[in-house]
């Protein structure tokens, strides 16, 4: 498996067991919510769910919760992670596969999933691995099948904004704040997702696309 030049090493140390708590504040402790937004948009008749760049695997559990009878997998390049979302679904008596994969290239089974999901991690690339990551969710998913992709946007607040970008600015790679100004929307229909809906959430610092194939 390749191993993207833009992949953080600091994603394979101890740093990674503050993820949670890091992703808490920076989502002024919305975080829950969110998770419960990308659950509810996937269709109860899904059988089989993929999330990409799913961490320490707290969107994976959240989909599972609100889909138990669902086939739900997590993918991620970080081994600590990875390890840390196995402990945590254990635990919780959640039967979630965890597999280590490049989200841009998986080696997943092509028309195989009925909605797959990626939260916070598009802005930790760059863009042309970004259009690579919305070709292969395509590439994956069956006809009819869901991509759903949340992540930081610009706030019409002047504060939510200096927040936003003080976060981005110092704790992101440079490439991040680009995602505040693209256009997920366009890149989705451009690769040929039907339906795309673009909706705004908690004062306009998260976005959440979703398109059908």
């Amino acid at each position: 498996m390749e191993i993207p030049k833009y992949y953080r090493s600091e994603f394979e140390t101890w740093i990674v067991k503050l993820y949670d708590f890091s992703f808490r504040l920076a989502s002024l402790g919305k975080d829950h919510q969110l998770r419960h937004v990308i659950a509810k948009n996937i269709s109860n008749k899904s059988k089989r769910i993929l999330d990409m760049a799913t961490g320490t695997g707290e969107v994976a559990e959240e989909i599972k919760r609100h889909h138990p009878s669902t086939e739900v997998i997590g993918i991620d390049l970080s081994k600590q992670m990875l390890s840390i979302a196995k402990t945590k679904a254990k635990k919780e008596g959640l039967n979630i596969k965890y597999l280590r994969k490049n989200i841009e290239n998986t080696n997943l089974k092509q028309n195989s999933f009925d909605a797959v999901t990626i939260s916070f991690a598009m802005h930790e690339v760059p863009h042309k691995n970004r259009l690579n990551i919305i070709n292969e969710a395509y590439r994956l998913l069956k006809k009819g099948g869901k991509f759903i992709i949340m992540d930081f946007s610009k706030s019409e607040s002047w504060f939510m904004r200096l927040f936003m970008n003080s976060h981005l600015n110092f704790l992101e790679p440079k490439y991040a704040k680009e995602i505040l100004t693209e256009s997920f929307s366009e890149e989705l229909k451009r690769n040929k997702f039907n339906k795309v809906k673009h909706k705004i959430h908690f004062n306009g610092i998260v976005q959440l696309v979703t398109g059908v194939k």
